[in-house]
Formats: C-alpha cells, sequence, structure tokens
C-alpha cells in the first residue's frame, strides 16, 4: 500500500482539552517502521497531557500492528501479576459483570472468568478476537459503539494499557462511564511519563512505542482526562514493571552503546533494584486508577 506520509499523517491540538499552545517536549526518530522520518512529542501547558504530532491518522494506525504484536497473540502475552486490587479476588457479587476494553488475546478475560465474573471483550483486531474466543471468553470486534453492548452495564470496565492506543480518548471515557452499572468502577493502567526509566532513557523508554502510543500521561494529566469525561479517582496508585526497566535499559544499550545506566538498567538484579526505588520515591513505569462516576 502507496502512503502519502503529508495525508496520513496528521498533526493534532491536544487529544485531552483541545489546547492548541503545546511545546515541544522531546524529538522523535523513526526506528524504520513508519514512512515519518520523525516526529515530537508535545506537551501540554494546560492538561498537563504529552501527545505525538503529528501521528498515524485512524486510516493507517492499524498498519503498525503487525500480525505478530505480543498482546493480540494467543501463549504470548500474560496479565501482569501486579493487578489491581480490585480483581484480585472473586466478585463482589453473583453474576457481576466485567468488560475488557482492548482485550487482546483474552488471557486477563480468562483469569477474570475463573475468579467467577461474568467477562466480555472488546478489540479493535480481529487477530486477538479469534485469539480471545479461541481461549473461551466471549470477545467482539469493535468498540463501545458495538451494537451488541449498547443496552448494556457493566459492574467493572477495564482498560489496561489502552488509553494511550486512542485518538479520542476523551470520548472513549465518555462512552465507558455510559455503559457503567451503578456503582460500577474503571480501572485504568497507562505508562507513566515521569517515571524514573523515561528520565534515563528518554526515547528509548518502552513507553515510548513510537508510533503506536499516542498519548504519554502523569498522575495530574491522567485525572484530568478522567475528570473532563465526568470520572472521579476513587484509588491511584504506581506499579513497579522491572521487566519494562529492563527492556528499557537494553533498547538504549542498543542504540547508543555502553553506558552504566544502561549496562546496570539492562540486568535482572540491577533493574530490579532501580525498580524498588523507583517505586520508593514513585517514579514507577506504570500509573493505575480506579475511577467512578462523579456525583
Amino acid at each position: 500500500m502507496n502512503l502519502d506520509p503529508a495525508a496520513d499523517w496528521e498533526k493534532t491540538d491536544c487529544p485531552g482539552c483541545q489546547c492548541n499552545r503545546g511545546f515541544v517536549f522531546l524529538n522523535l526518530k523513526s526506528n524504520g517502521g513508519s514512512q515519518q522520518n520523525s516526529a515530537q512529542l508535545i506537551r501540554c501547558p494546560d492538561c498537563q497531557l504529552v501527545y505525538l504530532s503529528p501521528r498515524p491518522s485512524q486510516k493507517i494506525i492499524g498498519l503498525f500492528y503487525s500480525d505478530d504484536y505480543a498482546p493480540h497473540q494467543a501463549n504470548k502475552y500474560k496479565p501482569h501479576k501486579k493487578s489491581s486490587k480490585e480483581f484480585s479476588s472473586s466478585p463482589p457479587r453473583i453474576n457481576a459483570t466485567l468488560l475488557d476494553y482492548g482485550c487482546g488475546s483474552g488471557a486477563f478475560l480468562t483469569k477474570m472468568k475463573a475468579l467467577g465474573w461474568e467477562v466480555l471483550g472488546l478489540d479493535s483486531s480481529a487477530n486477538a478476537i479469534s485469539a480471545a474466543i479461541a481461549a473461551g471468553v466471549k470477545a467482539l470486534k469493535g468498540d463501545f459503539n458495538h451494537p451488541e453492548i449498547a443496552q448494556m452495564k457493566f459492574d467493572c470496565i477495564t482498560m489496561r494499557q489502552v488509553l494511550e492506543h486512542l485518538h479520542n480518548p476523551v470520548e472513549t471515557l465518555i462512552n465507558a462511564r455510559k455503559h457503567l452499572a451503578i456503582k460500577g468502577r474503571i480501572s485504568i493502567s497507562v505508562p507513566n511519563i515521569e517515571s524514573l526509566p523515561f528520565r534515563w532513557f528518554k526515547e528509548n523508554w518502552l513507553g515510548i512505542d513510537f508510533p503506536r502510543h499516542l498519548l504519554f500521561f502523569n498522575p495530574a494529566s491522567l485525572e484530568n482526562m478522567l475528570r473532563k469525561a465526568g470520572l472521579k479517582i476513587k484509588e491511584m496508585r504506581q506499579v513497579r514493571h522491572s521487566s519494562w526497566l529492563r527492556e528499557s535499559a537494553l533498547n538504549a544499550l542498543n542504540s547508543k552503546g555502553f553506558g552504566f545506566d544502561r549496562w546496570i538498567g539492562s540486568k535482572k538484579l540491577g533493574s530490579s533494584a532501580i525498580s524498588l526505588w523507583a517505586g520508593f520515591t514513585h517514579q514507577c513505569d506504570c500509573i493505575q486508577v480506579l475511577a467512578e462516576e462523579e456525583d
């Protein structure tokens, strides 16, 4: 397929608040996987969101999710063991329902189904949906506008490492809120642009994932976006991922060569120790929130 970068890569104002006064936060260069030679991360001075611009349009973004993209493949992706406290035990009542938006291969849904939840997955990838159905869970291709869920309400909606991929995040969150049952909750996890690994490794940080990641959050920008969508945070915490830190360090080693921070971060013991320090200083790779509809 021949693509015109001028037409298929788009500049954008802040996707969180439509501010057009953003400033350059970080310059990125193509890793060879896109036709765009360079792009920038822009920081919004109002809501603090960092976002990719120019970015792949919705017309072409699917081209960057190859058939072997790990979260869409059965047996290649497992939910992290540090899952939210909300989902570390059985559901709060019989027939409690859970929707996983961006369900991938269904690994998380399989775990939740075993705990007693009635589960359903949504994903834009046909490959992911096929893998989820093969794993024994119900999954639908599409988004919150899918006709099969138009009238459905859920006790819990999960969006795990999904929000950063979206062109229209506020609209998606508003739609998610509309599908919450009374006292329902939304669990969201996103990479943390203020993490220690990002500060060390910059464009080689695993959370950049250019050009699939379009949005980059810190605690303030995530809270601002949730509030704009009519949601309030019940709980926010940071989650350590030493494996993410290790992969970031390896990316930096391969890109820039030897450096002590890259070398020690690439070792299992070193990444574990650094990850502990990041947790102690609230600079972890991942932010996780539990939110509910505002009163």
